[in-house]
């Protein structure tokens, strides 16, 4: 609550002017009922020089609460829209930074009901509360009164009963907001199912499951509005309770008018300005009940929004910057999940000296991954086990520290933008039709009608698996940066292909850069200059190729059933 109020707030003088023309506009909707009521008494005098004055007095006072409403939304709205956009950003901020670890935990649905849906009901208590709740304070006291000039019997009363309304609106405040609590939660319940399908949409066409996420949303659907259900039982119990005491006021202040208008102790012209008195407070009066329905929704968003910056953003320690060209040490590192008990990595240790190629290589589940998101500083590793050029990775800010790697994943995200913007996403001046064409794009481009220009759709659903990798891998070619990483990143192309892909790499880019490639094929890992061996997140076997077939049984076993298996797929002439 509070950052959205101190963005609203940062302009002050945008507010302060928004609030002076609420309160002066909601002066001038009073004196209208009062020009009123003056003009019928002095035609009933024949006074018509005061008729023409009240008449003409009543048109400015309609023309300045037209102007200054028009003012007063256009400060205040436009300052709450702005805060809105504000805490928007801020959230993007803080949620970009976030763990790797906390992000998994998360719910993408989630996220984005707390992002849009609740911001959106948080810009209540900015903007509209001050225009809606600044122009009730003046018009119901100030018409109260005005009222009182006419009758104490009548303003007593109406006094009476909005203070019954105000006692009941404060009790239904805190019992609408938990409920709205569960209803927004039941939204995002809702957002993350719908996410996850959109995502999932190939799956759920391939195995025919429409009834049953049909089901699925239904029931959703349902919680969600048993829950909005019963919230507005709730508002409608403000809505009546504030149009009944509307009325009473208004049947109280015609009963009384009209005997003192008979008796000749009123004029005909306090009961108009009476009733007009009444008209005008209506409006604001049926806002309160906009007003008092909002804000416990808008408490709970708030509280949710709030959780969200609660969250530990990523660990920003760490002010070294690593002199050197790519030297990476792992040193007797061991890790498991938050609460694990099996670790997923077990004193792993290698060196690897710049403008070197290290392969890694094992089984699904090996660690392998993990020891990527390690290195990256993705996940926090143990102090003392991953230096950069001497340095503990830990001592190195993110920023720095992921600013030294150029990386490249097996699952790439490709924004929807053109190949080219994609690509250049590593480095502004990235050559990127080169990097392209090394990353094996160019037969692919030439075949586009728009080559490089060509729009990929969201996340890349124009492309194919094995042309996403590419671009991803030049994206990491393009930045320049002195580690590569690619984590299995050619698992989608054909042998022919990966093989011309590596050919460039070796060619053009490996001979300077230090590089940590994680792959399942023994083909794309037999020329790195060592290879490590995981086996259940331990080290099975350091060194080369050659090295690695004479002493690591597992690294000989998978090598002599991959060439097997490349042997049966090309058939008698690639046989040996």
């Amino acid at each position: 609550m509070r950052r959205i109020l101190a963005a609203f707030f940062a302009r002050r003088a945008h507010v302060a002017g928004g609030v002076l023309a609420t309160v002066a506009g909601a002066l001038a909707l009073l004196s209208m009922p009062v020009l009123a009521g003056q003009a019928l008494d002095a035609a009933r005098t024949g006074d018509a020089a005061l008729v023409e004055w009240c008449a003409i007095a009543f048109l400015v006072a309609a023309a300045v609460e037209g102007t200054l409403r028009w003012t007063a939304r256009r400060l205040l709205i436009g300052e709450s829209r702005r805060a809105e956009e504000e805490l928007k950003r801020a959230i993007e901020r803080h949620v970009v930074r976030l763990p790797v670890t906390t992000i998994d935990a998360a719910r993408t649905g989630d996220l984005l009901s707390r992002m849009s849906q609740d911001v959106e009901l948080l810009r209540f208590v900015t903007g509209p509360l001050l225009l809606y709740g600044a122009q009730a304070l003046v018009v119901v006291p100030g018409g109260l009164v005005l009222v009182f000039r006419s009758s104490t019997a009548v303003a007593i009363g109406a006094g009476l009963l909005f203070a019954v309304m105000a006692f009941g609106l404060r009790w239904l405040a805190p019992r609408i907001e938990r409920r709205a609590d569960a209803a927004q939660a039941a939204l995002a319940k809702i957002a993350e199912h719908a996410a996850e399908r959109a995502v999932a949409i190939r799956v759920v066409q391939a195995f025919h499951r429409f009834a049953a996420e049909d089901r699925a949303m239904k029931a959703r659907a349902a919680d969600l509005a048993e829950r909005g259900y019963a919230v507005a039982k709730l508002q409608s119990l403000v809505d009546l309770l504030i149009h009944v005491s509307v009325e009473l006021v208004v049947l109280l202040g015609l009963a009384v008018g009209a005997v003192e208008v008979a008796h000749g102790r009123s004029t005909p012209g306090a009961l108009l300005e009476y009733w007009a008195l009444l008209g005008v407070q209506l409006g604001p009066l049926m806002t309160l009940g906009f007003v008092f329905g909002g804000l416990p929704r808008a408490f709970a968003a708030g509280r949710r929004v709030e959780e969200m910056f609660d969250w530990p953003a990523e660990t920003i320690r760490g002010s070294v910057l690593p002199q050197g060209h790519g030297r990476l040490s792992v040193r007797d590192l061991s890790w498991s999940h938050a609460g694990g008990s099996t670790p997923v990595l077990t004193r792993v240790s290698f060196e690897l000296e710049p403008g070197t190629t290290l392969a890694i290589v094992g089984a699904v589940g090996s660690g392998k991954s993990t020891l990527l998101d390690l290195i990256l500083r993705l996940r926090e590793p143990p102090p003392g086990t991953i230096f950069l050029d001497g340095a503990d990775v830990l001592g190195i800010a993110p920023k720095a520290l992921r600013a030294r790697f150029a990386v490249a994943l097996q699952d790439p995200f490709l924004f929807s933008d053109s190949i080219a913007a994609n690509v250049r996403l590593g480095a502004d001046d990235a050559d990127v039709a080169a990097a392209s064409a090394d990353a094996g794009l160019a037969p692919d481009l030439l075949a586009m009608p728009d080559g490089l220009a060509t729009v990929v759709g969201e996340r890349g659903v124009t492309l194919s698996g094995g042309q996403r990798q590419r671009v991803a891998l030049a994206r990491a070619l393009a930045s320049g940066r002195p580690v590569l990483v690619l984590d299995d990143t050619m698992s989608a192309v054909d042998h022919a292909t990966e093989s011309r892909i590596l050919a460039n790499l070796r060619a053009r880019h490996l001979a300077d850069r230090t590089a940590v490639v994680v792959t399942h094929r023994l083909s794309a890992a037999r020329d790195a200059d060592r290879i490590l061996v995981l086996d259940g997140g331990r080290v099975a076997g350091f060194g080369t190729h050659a090295e690695l077939v004479a002493s690591c049984p597992t690294y000989a076993t998978t090598w002599r059933r991959q060439r097997e298996h490349d042997a049966l797929e090309s058939g008698p002439e690639g046989a040996p």
